[in-house]
């Protein structure tokens, strides 16, 4: 049985215009246009964070068509207040509307205890495990002292509860940023950031896929032809959007000339097989001049079919005092291609 965080919706998906077949890349420019192509939320979600600072961000969602013990949707978040590091650890948020989070009775967040040695885990991406009935969720820790960093993984049968964790992949550092992970009928996909070895100065990176028949071994990285013309992939998300097995990717990235992951805006692109993408030289949202004037970050979407809606949540800061939130704001498919492709 398929299962993808975006599991809820398979029923609902339909043919969403033209394929990805082939690699290709719509019209470029040194200088894209700035279009915002998604709207920029007027004030931000708000997200409780065990640290007391309702700073969320990096956000993933699982949405279920029923209650899912007690909630339709569920969100992967870490704090990140003021660029604090060391409170940026993977945490659980629960909604039943997507808009109004709330820490589910019962549980602790963290959901993953630092390892001893280790001051922060993060990246977190989730999804829904059908024959198992389950949360997965990955996230990276850092090794000690031993160049590597690791995707590990936890699941839970409520979402309160988390097993211990599972080392799934060990890479050199910053050579696997932002993991997503779906479960697709060609078995387990996973595209992460290779910005090794100078990560968030990295004047060039790329997006690179591994596969697994269970979730738990993986294969070894294979690049993919996710690139951005004049930009660098940064941290990305990756939905499969059936019945078209199609693969829709939402990315920030920022400029090759700056080479700072500070300055990041965020970019969409389609694929018929997660390898081969057709991106575009527009972003589909920046920084506006309110609570996301700082830049835009790592997001995450669901598709509507029944009302052609893209929901996008999205984390970003402010521009002086490093304050980061997630947000969230929509537009259709229909709208969003024809703005790209114009």
């Amino acid at each position: 049985m398929l299962n993808s965080k975006v599991f809820p919706l398979l029923l609902l998906a339909i043919c969403l215009g033209c394929g990805a077949t082939s690699s290709s890349t719509a019209p470029s420019s040194s200088t894209p246009p700035t279009l915002k192509l998604f709207a920029n939320a007027q004030l931000p979600l708000v997200t409780p964070t065990y640290d007391g600072s309702g700073q969320a961000m990096h956000p993933d969602i699982v949405q279920f068509a029923n209650v899912w013990h007690g909630y339709k949707y569920w969100m992967s978040v870490t704090p990140y207040p003021g660029n604090n590091a060391t409170v940026e650890n993977p945490s659980i948020l629960a909604s039943n509307d997507g808009q109004h989070w709330e820490v589910p009775p019962g549980l602790v967040n963290p959901i993953a205890p630092l390892p001893s040695g280790v001051i922060h885990q993060m990246d977190s991406d989730m999804i829904y495990d059908t024959a198992s009935d389950q949360l997965w969720a990955y996230y990276l820790t850092p090794g000690v002292n031993d160049g590597k960093i690791n995707v590990s993984l936890r699941n839970s049968s409520d979402g309160v509860n988390w097993a211990a964790a599972k080392t799934v992949v060990s890479s050199a550092y910053n050579s696997i940023l932002s993991p997503a992970v779906q479960h697709t009928p060609n078995g387990y996909f996973m595209w992460s950031v290779n910005a090794a070895p100078l990560g968030c100065s990295a004047p060039q990176t790329t997006v690179e896929l591994r596969t697994s028949s269970d979730g738990l071994t993986w294969s070894q990285p294979v690049p993919v032809n996710l690139s951005q013309p004049g930009y660098q992939p940064w941290h990305i998300d990756v939905v499969y959007v059936p019945p078209r097995s199609e693969y829709w990717a939402i990315y920030a990235a920022y400029p090759t000339s700056v080479a700072s992951c500070g300055t990041t805006s965020l970019y969409f692109a389609r694929s018929s097989d997660g390898s081969k993408w057709t991106t575009y030289a527009r972003p589909v949202l920046s920084p506006s001049q309110a609570w996301d004037a700082g830049q835009i970050y790592r997001s995450t979407l669901i598709y509507d079919s029944s009302t052609d809606t893209i929901h996008l949540w999205y984390s970003a800061r402010d521009a002086s005092t490093h304050t980061w939130h997630t947000g969230y704001t929509e537009s259709t498919y229909a709208n969003l291609i024809a703005a790209l492709t114009q």
